[in-house]
C-alpha cells in the first residue's frame, strides 16, 4: 500500500514539472534555429556562383569564411553578386566577414544586385559584418544604375554599406526607384557620399517603396539633394514607417526623412523606437526637400500614434515644409516625447528627435483567494489569483487549470501521507 501511494505521489511530482516546462516554454520561446545552408562558399568565386546557381526559392547562401574583394578600375559583373532573376535568397553572414571594395568608374555595377521582382533576406547567425562599398552609379545593395530595386529584408548583422556616385547605398541605383526595404534588426549604417538616399532611391529617380523599420540601428545619410531615407531629387518622399529601434537620418538640401530637394514629403508613421531626424542645408527634419524660390513643395504627412503633446513642427526651413503632427491613440502605456528645431537663413539646420517609451501596465487585481470544499476526505487547498481546482482523491483526480499545479500538488502529498499513517 505505501508502495502504491509512493508511486502516486512520484507520478503527481512528474505531471507538475512537465506542466511547469509546459508553461515556462509558453512564456519564453526557444530560441529560432538557423535553417539549413543551402550553400556555404569561402571564396568570392564561389559566392558568386552561388547567388548564380539560386533556385527560385529555398536558396540559403551561408559565408563559409571571411571573404574580401577588390573591385577592378571598369567594375563590372566580375564585381558584383547577382540574385538571379525572380529568386528569393537568403543570405547567412554565418558569423563571418564579407568586405567588398567596387570601385568601377560609372559602370553603374551594384555589390549586391537585387532587382524587380527579386528578393534578398540578410541574416546573421552567430553575428558576422557585411562591408559593401560602391561608386559606380549602382547600390551597394539594391539595384544598378537606371533599373528598380527589389524586395530586400534585414534581420541581423553589422551592415555598413557606401554609395560614392549617385546610387542609394540601399536601394535603388542612380535613375533607379526602390521596392520595399524592411530591417528589423542589426546595426545597418547606410552612406552616400555622392547624391543619392542613404536608404530609399537613387538619384534622378521617380519613386520610393516603403521603408520598414522594426528594431536595430539605422543610421542613414543622404548627400547633394537627397535625404537620408526616402526619395531623391525632385520626388516625394514615399512611405515610412518606423516601429522601434535607434534611428538617426541626415539629409543635406534633402529632408532626413522624406524628400529630395524640390520634392515633397513623404507619409511618414511612427509607433516606437527613438527616431532623429535632421537636415543640414535647407530640407525639412520629416518632410520636403529644399528649394531655392516658391513654390515650396507640400510638406506630406507624420503620424505618431501614443500618448504624447508633439511639436509645432517636425522641422521646417525657409524654404521647405514639414508637417503639423497627427496624434492617434496607441496602446496602453505607450508614450513619445518631441524635440525640435527649425532652421532659418543664417541657422539651415533643422531637426527633431521623437522618443517612444513604454510603460508597464499592472493588470486589475484578480479575484480573491477562494477555498475548494473537502471532497471524499481530502485536505483543502487554496487557490489565489487562479482558476478554481477541484480534488476527488488520487483514483478521481481531476485538476483544471494550471496557475495552481504546485498547491494541488502539496495537496495531494499531504494527502498520500495520511493515508500511509492510517
Amino acid at each position: 500500500m505505501h508502495n502504491t501511494s509512493r508511486a502516486r505521489v512520484r507520478g503527481v511530482a512528474a505531471l507538475v514539472a512537465t506542466a511547469t516546462v509546459v508553461l515556462g516554454g509558453a512564456l519564453t520561446a526557444l530560441p529560432a534555429q538557423a535553417a539549413t545552408c543551402t550553400s556555404s562558399p569561402t571564396s568570392w568565386s564561389d559566392l558568386q556562383a552561388a547567388f548564380a546557381a539560386a533556385p527560385a526559392t529555398g536558396a540559403v547562401i551561408c559565408l563559409g569564411a571571411d571573404i574580401t574583394h577588390t573591385g577592378t578600375t571598369n567594375g563590372g559583373p566580375d564585381d558584383s553578386i547577382d540574385v538571379p532573376a525572380g529568386a528569393a535568397v537568403t543570405f547567412d553572414l554565418n558569423g563571418y566577414s564579407l568586405t567588398v571594395d567596387n570601385p568601377g568608374s560609372g559602370d553603374g555595377t551594384a555589390v549586391i544586385d537585387v532587382s524587380t521582382g527579386e528578393t534578398l533576406t540578410v541574416e546573421a547567425t552567430g553575428g558576422g559584418t557585411l562591408n559593401l562599398t560602391t561608386s559606380s552609379g549602382g547600390a551597394a545593395v539594391g539595384s544598378s544604375a537606371n533599373s528598380d530595386s527589389g524586395t530586400i529584408v534585414i534581420n541581423s548583422g553589422t551592415i555598413d554599406l557606401v554609395s560614392g556616385f549617385d546610387g542609394a547605398a540601399l536601394g535603388g541605383g542612380q535613375y533607379g526607384s526602390s521596392g520595399p526595404i524592411t530591417i528589423n534588426g542589426g546595426q545597418v549604417t547606410a552612406t552616400t557620399l555622392d547624391c543619392g538616399a542613404g536608404i530609399g532611391a537613387g538619384e534622378y529617380s521617380t519613386a520610393v517603396g516603403p521603408v520598414t523599420i522594426n528594431g536595430g540601428t539605422v543610421t542613414a545619410t543622404g548627400t547633394c539633394g537627397s535625404p537620408g531615407i526616402g526619395a531623391a531629387t525632385s520626388a516625394s518622399g514615399g512611405i515610412v514607417i518606423i516601429t522601434g529601434g535607434v534611428v538617426v537620418a541626415t539629409g543635406a538640401q534633402g529632408a532626413g526623412i522624406g524628400g529630395g530637394f524640390l520634392g515633397a514629403g513623404g507619409n511618414v508613421t511612427i509607433s516606437g523606437g527613438d527616431v532623429t531626424a535632421i537636415s543640414l542645408t535647407g530640407g525639412a527634419a520629416i518632410g520636403s526637400g529644399a528649394v531655392y524660390s516658391e513654390p515650396i513643395p507640400a510638406p506630406g504627412t507624420l503620424t505618431l500614434i501614443g500618448a504624447g503633446t508633439p511639436t509645432g513642427t517636425s522641422g521646417s526651413n525657409v524654404f521647405a515644409s514639414s508637417p503639423t503632427p497627427t496624434v492617434q491613440p496607441g496602446p496602453d502605456g505607450v508614450s513619445f516625447t518631441q524635440t525640435t528645431q527649425d532652421g532659418d537663413e543664417t541657422s539651415p539646420i533643422a531637426s527633431t528627435r521623437i522618443v517612444f517609451t513604454t510603460t508597464p501596465v499592472i493588470p486589475p487585481t484578480t479575484t480573491p483567494a477562494t477555498t475548494s470544499p473537502v471532497v471524499n476526505g481530502t485536505v483543502p487547498f487554496t487557490v489565489a489569483g487562479s482558476p478554481k481546482l477541484a480534488s476527488t482523491g488520487f483514483d478521481g483526480m481531476l485538476i483544471v487549470g494550471f496557475g495552481g499545479l504546485a498547491a494541488a500538488a502539496g495537496a495531494l502529498l499531504l494527502a498520500a501521507s495520511r493515508r500511509r499513517r492510517a
